[in-house]
């Protein structure tokens, strides 16, 4: 199973909510989606078809903590593994992350921020009268949910390592929320897919819309 489609599945089995790829790409509300080797890419937004959207504010989601099977961590701190409780916060340690699985990955995101489509329902019946539509096919985005600055990592194919240093509060800051300000990184180049110190969309709901205007 590639990357994105195990990355999917899980936030898919674990929150109810499909992935935005790659982590951080810009995806609005309304925006009209189709799925292309596993990811659901926008094509265009229900603007284009001349469809007034209103959205809002959702509120905060909690923060989303994954790392695939294959991943695993170690804190050093003094010379000597530490558990992320004993960590001193103002001595420097490291932490490191080996991908020893091809496909894995590792998430840290602090609490998100969602918005949503308003008149959802009244919106698909508008859709189903579109001649050209593909309900099979297109999806729309309903929700959206935001990270102001987050951690993605993925291994591709066979192992790597990459590792973290600063102090303890810092080290503590990327494993509890994603922050990776003022850390020191090494080994960056052996990860295939690295976002950091970035902010944006992080996983979204959609929905389709059957020919009599109703949603699934």
């Amino acid at each position: 199973m590639s990357l994105v489609r195990k990355y999917d599945k899980t936030l898919r089995r674990r929150v109810a909510l499909r992935a935005v790829w790659l982590p951080g790409t810009e995806v609005r509300v309304g925006d009209i989606m189709l799925l292309k080797n596993g990811a659901l890419v926008s094509m265009g937004s229900l603007e284009d078809e001349h469809i007034d959207i209103r959205v809002s504010s959702i509120g905060e989601a909690q923060s989303l903590n994954l790392q695939s099977t294959g991943v695993s961590r170690s804190l050093i701190q003094n010379g000597a593994n530490v558990t992320l409780a004993g960590l001193d916060a103002r001595a420097e340690a490291e932490l490191k992350l080996r991908f020893k699985q091809e496909n894995s990955y590792f998430l840290r995101t602090p609490v998100l921020s969602g918005e949503g489509l308003e008149g959802a329902m009244n919106m698909a019946r508008k859709i189903a009268k579109i001649p050209s539509w593909d309900h099979l096919k297109n999806y729309v985005v309903h929700k959206v949910w935001r990270a102001s600055d987050f951690v993605f990592l993925g291994n591709l194919e066979g192992s790597s390592e990459i590792s973290f240093k600063g102090s303890g509060e810092q080290v503590r800051n990327i494993i509890t929320n994603g922050i990776s300000s003022g850390l020191s990184v090494n080994g960056g180049h052996s990860i295939n897919l690295e976002v950091m110190g970035k902010s944006g969309p992080i996983v979204m709901q959609v929905f389709r819309v059957k020919r009599n205007g109703e949603i699934f």
